[in-house]
Formats: structure tokens, C-alpha cells, sequence
């Protein structure tokens, strides 16, 4: 139970379903052929990176979780310190020996690269970018639109990806800007931990005011991708995806007056949750 609360097995399910979402809605098949195995590999070598990335970043926040999460906290209650480091370490090796791989099999070292990025930025990010104003935000925000981009480079590499590139990349925009939102709200609610620790978060440095109007302001993001939304619907017709998109537009309008109306943090947090996961399922439905 510790080590599948350490590794965060719902971020990782959610990572999945975005990439098994992003293969089902180019290919519309499932079958288990060496096109969709590499992928499948693929996706592996994603969750272990993201598994490797909470271990660490747990064994580095510590002191913070001990304030902010103390019944969520895993490391020294259920799992020891140096077990966190081993699967960090071996969770990352076995991703390089498979970005390995997939760099030989589809002839590009992009995945060798995303690798050696990824677990560096998510390694920097523990120790010192958590720390610092605003850049720990678009760091994990960042990493979390890095997921379908990676997923429709891998299609394209295996000449696979058959749809138009235009509504995934307002999902992907849209993940990233709800996402940060997500991150600056998160930081308000850590505000006692991250005093403690001297995290310097926008919420710490300019007051839990300030960090609303940054959340806000990267909340209104939903006004251009709706008008965005608006002409491609009327281009290509309405259609599922354009309704689990407008679905995940609604909550994130929601959660945007939820903001402006000083409502609390953890509920508004729920929402941009809820918003992003809609938008990962209209992967499925392109």
C-alpha cells in the first residue's frame, strides 16, 4: 500500500488513459500488433519516469508533507528512505534501457532525449524548482502537457497518426494553462508547509491575494480556446469530442468564478481536476 501511494498510482492511471486515449482516437483499433507493442512500451517508459519523479520528489519533501499531508505522508512511516532512492534509481534505468530501444526500433534519439530531460527536470525540480517563484509551476505543468505530445510523436514515428493536429493541440494548450492553474491553487493550500520549508511559491512570496489573481489570469485562458472551439466546431461539425470538450471547458468556466468568488481552495482545486480528466477522455473520441 505505501509503495503504491509513493509512486501515485491514480496520477499514473491518469497517464495511460491520456495515451491510450491519444493511439485510440488517430487509430480507432486496439490490436495488438508491433505498432501499437512499441507504443504499449512507450507508455510504460512514461509511467515509470513519472513513478521515478513522486518517489524522489517525496524523499526531498519530507519535512513539508509532515505539515501539509501527515496522513498522506509514506516515506519514514511505511517506506524507508533508501527504498524511495532504489526505486527512483531503478524505476529510471529500466525506462533508459527502454527509451534505448524505441530510439533504435523507430530510428530517433528523442526518446534517449525525453528521457535524460525528463528525469533531470523532475530531479531539479525536487531539490531547488519547487522553490522558485512561478518556475516550479510551468515545470510540472510543463511535463504534464509533455504526455499526449509525446503520444502523437510516437504515431507519428511509427506512421500511425492519421488525424488533424489542430483540436489535440487546444487539449493540450488547455491541459498545460489548467494545469498551472491547478499548480498556483495548490501552492496557496501548501502555504503553512511551504513557509516552513522556505519555498518560495507565489503564494508565500506575494500573499495568498496575489496568488488568486495569478490564478485567475491564467484561468481566463478559457475565453480564447472557447472562441477557439467555436470556429473548429463550425468547420468540422459537433460531434462527441466536441462535447466531453465543452464539458471540460464548462467545469473549468465553473472553477474560474469559483476563484473569483474567494470560494475554497480545495474545492476549486476538484474542479480543475475534474476539467482536465474530462479533457483527457476527448483524446478518445477525435
Amino acid at each position: 500500500m505505501g509503495f503504491i501511494r509513493l509512486i501515485r498510482i491514480n496520477n499514473l492511471l491518469i497517464i495511460v488513459i491520456t495515451l491510450i486515449g491519444v493511439w485510440y482516437g488517430s487509430a480507432h483499433s486496439l490490436i495488438l500488433n508491433s505498432q501499437f507493442i512499441s507504443y504499449l512500451l512507450m507508455i510504460l517508459f512514461t509511467i515509470l519516469i513519472a513513478a521515478a519523479g513522486n518517489a524522489i520528489n517525496d524523499y526531498f519533501d519530507i519535512k513539508a508533507d509532515r505539515i501539509n499531508r501527515p496522513k498522506r505522508q509514506v516515506i519514514e512511516k511505511t517506506i524507508k528512505k533508501r527504498w524511495a532512492i532504489i526505486i527512483h534509481w531503478g524505476f529510471n534505468l529500466i525506462a533508459l534501457v527502454i527509451s534505448v530501444y524505441l530510439s533504435l526500433r523507430l530510428h530517433s534519439w528523442f526518446y534517449v532525449f525525453i528521457h535524460l530531460f525528463a528525469t533531470t527536470l523532475l530531479w531539479v525540480y525536487s531539490i531547488f524548482l519547487k522553490r522558485v517563484y512561478f518556475i516550479s509551476n510551468l515545470s510540472i505543468s510543463f511535463l504534464v502537457a509533455l504526455v499526449p505530445i509525446l503520444g502523437y510523436k510516437t504515431m507519428f514515428d511509427l506512421n500511425v497518426l492519421t488525424i488533424d493536429m489542430r483540436f489535440p493541440t487546444l487539449l493540450i494548450l488547455g491541459a498545460f494553462i489548467t494545469n498551472l492553474t491547478r499548480e498556483i491553487i495548490k501552492d496557496i493550500q501548501d502555504m503553512e508547509g511551504d513557509q516552513k520549508t522556505h519555498v518560495k511559491s507565489i503564494a508565500i512570496v506575494s500573499g495568498k491575494n496575489i496568488a488568486r489573481r495569478w490564478a485567475i489570469a491564467t484561468q481566463f485562458h478559457i475565453i480564447p480556446l472557447t472562441v477557439a472551439s467555436y470556429f473548429l466546431i463550425n468547420t468540422d461539425g459537433f460531434g462527441v469530442s466536441e462535447i466531453t470538450y465543452c464539458a471540460s471547458i464548462s467545469i473549468g468556466v465553473v472553477a474560474l468564478f469559483s476563484i473569483l468568488l474567494g470560494i475554497k481552495e480545495t474545492w476549486v482545486s476538484l474542479l480543475l481536476k475534474i476539467s482536465m480528466i474530462i479533457g483527457t477522455l476527448t483524446f478518445f473520441t477525435l
